[in-house]
């Protein structure tokens, strides 16, 4: 695929720092990703900076049914299980991974999620089973409601007691 070339069936975009990815509903091309190759978010292996758009099958070859883009990682669901890749310094990708993952890779032990946000180095989905939402990575500004600075484990939210006032 070139730039030239029209992207169509897409059901889902996401962006991050320099890199933006589609789901589509093309077998041949099931993901497609362009724009910088930082922290090998293009999914293809070792980091670059390509100008053209390139395809890319996700995961374990299903297809995708969301997408997140973090600041410097992607993740993906497909049918609640999550697959992530990217910059992982504060295991925002994959827990326990290496500092930058060059493919989607399952994130073990959480539960199947009815969505998922990619934060800035921070992940949290939204569990199917109950509604209840777990997250991993760092936890500066307490993002995860837990007053911890970083966690390489999951955590599960507490509720809050009163509403959060807008910004």
């Amino acid at each position: 695929m070139t730039t030239s070339e029209p992207l169509v069936g897409v059901h889902a975009v996401a962006a991050a720092y320099m890199t933006t990815c589609a789901l589509t509903t093309d077998p041949e091309r099931p993901m497609v990703c362009w724009g910088g190759d930082d922290f090998e978010l293009m999914a293809n292996g070792p980091a670059g900076f390509p100008t053209t758009a390139m395809a890319k099958e996700v995961g374990s070859g299903h297809d995708a049914d969301a997408i997140s883009g973090g600041r410097d990682h992607f993740c993906i669901t497909t049918a609640g299980v999550v697959d992530c890749w990217g910059y992982n310094q504060s295991d925002q990708a994959v827990p326990g991974g290496s500092w930058t993952i060059d493919t989607p890779t399952l994130v073990p032990d959480v539960p199947l999620f009815s969505s998922l946000t990619a934060g800035f180095e921070a992940t949290c989905g939204v569990s199917q089973a109950d509604g209840s939402v777990t997250c991993w990575g760092d936890d500066t500004a307490d993002r995860f409601n837990q007053c911890l600075y970083y966690s390489a484990d999951y955590l599960d939210v507490p509720g809050l007691d009163e509403p959060v006032p807008a910004p």
